[in-house]
């Protein structure tokens, strides 16, 4: 289980190797004993494409096609995953044969579900380097590849510097940053 600012999130699998990959993630946040809000489950097998009800395309992105029906949405992945996620009842199953696909749908599902949440608390993720330097925030904002991480990597050796996100710092209502420490990518 994971706690991010309030928003519990159980994720569970037979794929012992996707659940600790996504352990790793997140493993700031891990936490136990805590009632989940939202329950992922990892589901390492072929998509059951069968049962699926027959509706029309909510629409359509680069990764998937989503579909929509009753508060379920039907996320496929080409043909390759499918995520079922019931809204009602806070529950998403994920299904995928290959390991990588079924733990970067994962981590999406997590980003996503807790971007949400905090979008609601009025907290909100930036892409940017966070760091703290001599207990005041620092924001570094640039583009994929303009050296985030490069950068991160060389004040993790200053002990003046404390990583607040190198990817996607939060930022609340007041200007405060707060820290979203992920897996550096």
């Amino acid at each position: 289980s994971f706690d991010f600012l309030g928003l519990v999130v159980e994720v569970e699998g037979a794929d012992d190797g996707v659940v600790d990959e996504v352990r790793r993630d997140f493993s700031w946040f891990r936490c136990t004993g805590d009632t989940a809000d939202v329950r992922l489950v990892l589901e390492k097998r072929a998509p059951p494409f069968d049962g699926l009800p027959a509706i029309p395309a909510a629409f359509i992105t680069p990764r998937n096609i989503c579909f929509r029906q009753d508060g379920v949405s039907y996320l496929d992945y080409f043909g390759r995953g499918l995520a079922i996620h019931d809204r009602k009842a806070n529950h998403c199953v994920l299904y995928a044969e290959g390991h990588d696909l079924l733990h970067e749908m994962a981590f999406l599902f997590i980003l996503s579900t807790v971007g949400q949440h905090l979008d609601r608390r009025g907290i909100h993720r930036l892409h940017a380097l966070g760091v703290s330097y001599q207990g005041d925030g620092v924001l570094l904002l640039l583009p994929s590849g303009g050296g985030k991480s490069t950068m991160a990597l060389r004040l993790l050796g200053r002990p003046e510097f404390r990583l607040l996100g190198e990817d996607t710092p939060l930022i609340d209502r007041r200007g405060q940053i707060l820290p979203f420490p992920l897996r550096m990518g």
